[in-house]
């Protein structure tokens, strides 16, 4: 650590750890990683940023201006097809292989740079996106960095299923939202332990695309829309049941999923039910913006969801949403769209009364400002030195 010779404030040299970094992926962690460095950069008082994610096919693994240091060396995650197709042994070997090149290159990374701030994601402490199985190699490696090279670890977590009581061992625990930072102090972390920072957050781009380039959508319209990993807790099981039932009543609409397909062929097989529900995979960050701001509507019907940046992008572009139920901060700001139960006959009653009339939410996105974020998570890292 250094000090400014004027002001002796102290010149922060800070890791962080992120599975995703643009432009690898469309995913929250990506986006949440690239609007926090572009804003702790425009922060004084940095010696180093450094980051360490995933290789990107045509960026270099090092790279480096000005105080930003980017590591691309970890291993991406096997894409569905082709995980499927190599089975268990392929992710079970990218899982090993990333945790030796963690073992690796945090070390190094922490003693090249004079780190004073490990900053990693949550993600890197589960196996296979289980609640259950949590991975103690990370654990112990950056329990040894603290004790032997005097850093202060900060884990981000960004959605409920943590095994919270394992970070009581580390300095700080950021939570993204209301539930997140609840579900910590119910499971033994205590307040002081915690510190409540909502994610950055900025209005996506949607480009301007016209003729051919948008033609391929209008043989969706209208329709509704639904974006993210496509699994049982979810609730997509319950939105195809609804909008079953809502094609009843309201013929003429088409139901849009978009995202990673966790359940397999018992999704695909579920929607061979309706003829009018369509599967269009992953797409890229921006399609899927496109697809979002097209929309009649989306929904986003999630029996445990942290906050879902999905809805909040889709409110900023102006389409109307249905969002998941237990979210303190839309029950606050967007009661009237929020659902109560994920439930068919909830979520039809509510599609229904959404694309009948013309309201649309609102939400108060100066609190995810992402300079005053990055701002809040910089007092974070001078509060444990």
């Amino acid at each position: 650590m250094e000090f400014d010779g004027e002001s002796q404030v102290k010149a922060l040299s800070v890791l962080l750890l992120t599975q995703n970094y643009p432009p690898s992926t469309a995913a929250g962690a990506s986006i949440h990683y690239d609007i926090l460095v572009r804003s702790l950069k425009k922060i004084e008082g940095f010696k180093r940023i450094v980051v360490l994610t995933e290789f990107v096919k045509g960026r270099p693994l090092f790279s480096s201006r000005n105080i930003l240091r980017i590591n691309r060396v970890l291993l991406p995650k096997a894409k569905k097809g082709r995980s499927e197709r190599w089975g268990l042994g392929m992710r079970a070997s990218v899982f090993i292989l990333n945790n030796i090149l963690l073992m690796v290159f945090v070390p190094i990374l922490s003693l090249l740079n004079q780190i004073d701030i490990i900053h990693i994601h949550c993600s890197f402490f589960k196996i296979a996106k289980s609640r259950r199985l949590y991975n103690r190699l990370v654990h112990f490696l950056l329990l040894g960095l603290r004790k032997f090279l005097d850093v202060k670890v900060v884990v981000d977590v960004d959605n409920l299923g943590n095994i919270f009581k394992r970070y009581n061992k580390f300095d700080k625990i950021i939570c993204g939202s209301k539930n997140v930072y609840n579900a910590a102090i119910d499971n033994g972390l205590t307040r002081e332990e915690c510190a409540y920072t909502p994610f950055p957050f900025e209005k996506p781009v949607v480009p301007n695309i016209c003729g051919a380039g948008r033609q391929w959508l209008k043989q969706f319209q209208p329709y509704v829309c639904f974006v993210g990993l496509i699994t049982e807790m979810k609730g997509v099981y319950e939105l195809i049941d609804a909008f079953q039932m809502l094609s009843r009543d309201l013929a003429g609409y088409n139901l849009v999923f978009v995202g990673g397909n966790l359940e397999g062929t018992r999704f695909l097989d579920k929607l061979k039910e309706t003829k009018n529900i369509h599967y269009l995979g992953i797409k890229p960050y921006a399609e899927t913006m496109e697809i979002i701001s097209e929309a009649e509507l989306l929904v986003l019907p999630s029996k445990s969801e942290a906050l879902g940046r999905v809805c909040l992008e889709a409110i900023s572009l102006g389409t109307k949403v249905l969002l998941p139920p237990g979210i303190p901060e839309y029950y606050e700001h967007c009661r009237k769209f929020q659902l109560n139960l994920v439930e068919p006959s909830e979520i039809r009653l509510k599609m229904y009364n959404l694309l009948r009339n013309s309201d649309k939410a609102c939400y108060p996105f100066e609190k995810h400002e992402p300079l005053k974020i990055a701002q809040s998570v910089v007092s974070v890292y001078h509060e444990m030195l």
